[in-house]
């Protein structure tokens, strides 16, 4: 059965959250097929962000899934890494980015932060959360605890869209998780973006395979955007991505 999420495809943190569900499917041993990004009519989200992009895809029992992937428990490592588990058995996938020195947001403040409670955080939200809308990468809830992934998942205004001014977010949102699982395997990009200030990435538009996501991902594609980062307080922040000219012959 087909499925989809709308996406604003020039945040490259909600690109991640689509990465990030289909690589806990795969984890789960429940994979998302037939993976693509489909123009559609613009909606206005919960979050009152225009989307004019679905990212769509089969799967015989999406709801199990997303249950499944809300009730996602954690446990910690021999070495202390943190270990995303199903039931109380063996995990499923290791977090261990967290422990990096390269983060894009507020690197001050993340280096002291307790990385458990960071990440019993989101899998809270998106246990509160989760639904099979299509709506599902707009949805949040007020939170008075800080929220580190808010500079990659722009709650609010990026720094150029307010003027130079920053204002931290004070809700957290489902598609946090999904960044956070997606950031374990795609560090090194994000690590590329914050040392580099840019990048570029693109999104398919035929049906293709996880590994074919993550080509595009890495910029290979007919239609790539550019995604940069500025530098604000303790850290950094991610500003909208802009569409790359092709070059001409």
């Amino acid at each position: 059965m087909t499925h989809g999420l709308f996406v604003n495809h020039k945040n490259l943190g909600e690109v991640l959250s689509v990465a990030g569900l289909a690589i806990l499917a795969e984890c789960l041993e429940s994979p998302l097929s037939q993976l693509k990004f489909t123009r559609t009519n613009t909606v206005v989200g919960d979050d009152g962000v225009f989307r004019s992009r679905k990212f769509t895809f089969e799967h015989p029992d999406y709801s199990t899934l997303l249950d499944r992937i809300a009730g996602l428990e954690m446990t910690l490592g021999e070495g202390g890494e943190i270990v995303l588990c199903e039931h109380g058995k063996d995990g499923i996938l290791t977090i261990d980015w967290v422990y990096l020195p390269v983060f894009l947001g507020n690197s001050g403040g993340f280096k002291g932060a307790d990385k458990v409670e960071f990440v019993a955080f989101h899998l809270a939200a998106f246990k509160e959360l989760s639904t099979t809308s299509s709506d599902l990468l707009t949805l949040s809830m007020d939170t008075n605890k800080p929220n580190y992934l808010s500079r990659i998942s722009q709650l609010e205004k990026n720094y150029i869209d307010a003027g130079g001014v920053y204002k931290e977010g004070n809700r957290v949102f489902a598609k946090e998780l999904l960044i956070l699982v997606a950031l374990q395997n795609l560090h090194l990009m994000m690590s590329t973006l914050v040392k580099e200030g840019r990048l570029e990435y693109s999104i398919p538009t035929e049906a293709t395979t996880l590994n074919g996501l993550f080509l595009s991902l890495s910029g290979v594609g007919d239609k790539r955007y550019r995604a940069e980062v500025k530098p604000f307080g303790h850290g950094t922040v991610l500003t909208t991505a802009v569409e790359v000219e092709p070059e001409k012959p």
